[in-house]
């Protein structure tokens, strides 16, 4: 199955938007606001700009890490932002919150919005230094101000370059989630549907072959065939269920499950099956699954194509590894032609529970396939 990853970069640029905003007015309350009431400064602009940050804070947050149409929220935001670059107290709340809004604009809007919000950003510092400064008349305070602007507009656009990693990794982490999870739904699909099919048609064949000449053995089968109707449909089911037709939803063990699909594969086939399953620990689900269908998609391949006579099945599972081996007398094929779909499939399985699995393919004489899945590390 496949799990989605815990390092969500979206979330994690969230919690760091939170904490530098809840850090920002931490520190301006702590910082810059006692001292000034101490001093018994008029608190109205204080109460002003408290609630200015606050409303700046709740629109920049309103506005989601994707497209969005939040024109008015996004309208508010640059307005308030802006305006705290003029309003005491001299904290750093209005840098923090354009920076915040820089993060959301760009994932929200690419370009135009890394635009607006560093146009937003400059505007702030420009407004907060001039509100300190009280004066552009100085020619010596004009250098001054270019300098703080292009230093806050070089430190923005380095937070835009990080942002737009960030948007990168997760457009990559999403389209690599959504590929693993169709190349899941083809191994689903081909292991349990193509198998199911596969039985069906010689159980079908087989009562058809002996219809006229042994009625009692034709209606066995046809009555295997309905069975195995109804199994491809409920797995069928719960396959377009998002897939959850897992033979492990079931109580049965790993052991069960190998030799159910043993008995099965050897009742509807005329061929002789040899089992050996010895599991002295239970594998881990994901190997449980791979290992079957793997076993599967193995005598799947024997019926379609082997002709073979007799089959050895030998599985294994203790606390260092699981093991399985299908070897058939069949008329096995070239080398050149092991790379088709199915046993593609196989090794795709073996290989995503950290296993490796090989295909002896001996024309003339039969095929083996073995694989080997560690489940201690240190194997």
């Amino acid at each position: 199955m496949v799990r989605r990853t815990s390092a969500d970069p979206i979330a994690a640029l969230t919690w760091v938007e939170v904490t530098a905003v809840a850090l920002a007015f931490a520190a301006d309350f702590y910082l810059l606001w006692p001292s000034r009431f101490a001093a018994s400064v008029n608190p109205i602009p204080d109460i002003l700009f408290l609630t200015s940050s606050l409303a700046a804070a709740a629109c920049v947050f309103s506005i989601p890490h994707h497209p969005n149409r939040r024109f008015i929220l996004i309208g508010f935001s640059v307005a308030l932002i802006g305006g705290l670059g003029w309003l005491p107290p001299f904290g750093i709340i209005p840098l923090v919150l354009s920076a915040v809004l820089a993060a959301r604009l760009t994932l929200g809007f690419g370009f135009g919005g890394a635009a607006i919000a560093w146009g937003t950003g400059c505007l702030t510092i420009l407004l907060r230094v001039i509100a300190q400064t009280r004066t552009l008349s100085i020619p010596s305070a004009i250098p001054l101000i270019t300098y703080y602007v292009l230093v806050y507009a070089i430190l923005l656009g380095l937070a835009f370059g990080v942002i737009a990693i960030m948007a990168l990794y997760a457009a990559r982490s999403a389209s690599s989630a959504a590929s693993a999870e169709r190349a899941r739904i083809a191994l689903e699909i081909h292991d349990s549907i193509g198998h199911g099919l596969t039985t069906l048609a010689v159980q079908i064949e087989a009562a058809r072959r002996y219809q006229g000449r042994d009625s009692e053995k034709a209606a066995g089968y046809l009555e295997r065939a309905a069975v195995t109707t109804n199994e491809l449909l409920s797995e069928t089911r719960e396959t377009v269920a998002v897939l959850h037709g897992d033979f492990l939803d079931t109580p049965a063990s790993f052991e069960v499950a190998i030799g159910g699909l043993i008995r099965t594969f050897a009742t509807t086939h005329e061929i002789t099956v040899l089992e050996k399953v010895e599991v002295s620990r239970e594998p881990p689900r994901e190997v449980s699954v791979a290992l079957y269908r793997v076993l599967q998609e193995a005598l799947t391949n024997i019926a379609r194509h082997a002709g073979a006579k007799e089959v050895r099945v030998s599985v294994a599972a203790d606390d260092r590894a699981a093991t399985l081996r299908v070897e058939d007398d069949g008329r096995g094929f070239r080398r050149e032609l092991a790379r088709g779909q199915g046993l593609g499939f196989m090794r795709e399985r073996i290989a995503s529970v950290g296993g490796v699995i090989e295909v002896d393919c001996r024309e003339g004489r039969g095929t083996v396939v073995e694989a080997w899945v560690p489940l201690d590390q240190r194997a």
